[in-house]
């Protein structure tokens, strides 16, 4: 049995004004969108990602991914966690681990959000749906 951490345990949910759902197709646009402006305001180096890399690293991983995403009422992307996940054997058996990757939350779209840490709603989130033991 899944342990229950603070956050949702049914999606998609509402935390303030945004909406917290798994990643559906299309969703990657918003998500490069906010990507770039988020990670293009703090790093002199940064390159934007473009789509070509998105689906490989996200939707062409043969052991698949996992994404969790807060949306404004206007459907831009305000946060998201997205992990990678990594095939292994732990004691003889197949299993799972993710390997977190992007995490970003936008300032700009988070205002009035009096709730507590979006990112902390989000890796919470994750936990309570696809952490612990499992097939």
């Amino acid at each position: 049995m899944r342990a229950k951490l603070f956050g949702f345990h049914d999606l998609p949910a509402r935390h303030g004004e945004l909406l917290v759902r798994q990643y559906e197709p299309g969703d990657e646009h918003e998500i490069l969108a906010t990507f770039n402006r988020v990670f293009g305001r703090i790093d002199v180096t940064f390159r934007p990602r473009t789509l070509a890399f998105w689906r490989w690293r996200f939707l062409e991983n043969p052991s698949g991914s996992k994404m969790m995403l807060a949306f404004t009422p206007e459907g831009r992307v305000a946060g998201q966690l997205a992990v990678i996940v990594n095939r292994v054997r732990l004691e003889g058996r197949a299993s799972n681990f993710a390997q977190g990757v992007d995490q970003m939350s936008d300032a700009a779209l988070r205002t009035g959000l009096a709730r507590g840490s979006l990112v902390g709603v989000l890796g919470n989130t994750m936990v309570n749906f696809f952490a612990g033991p499992g097939p």
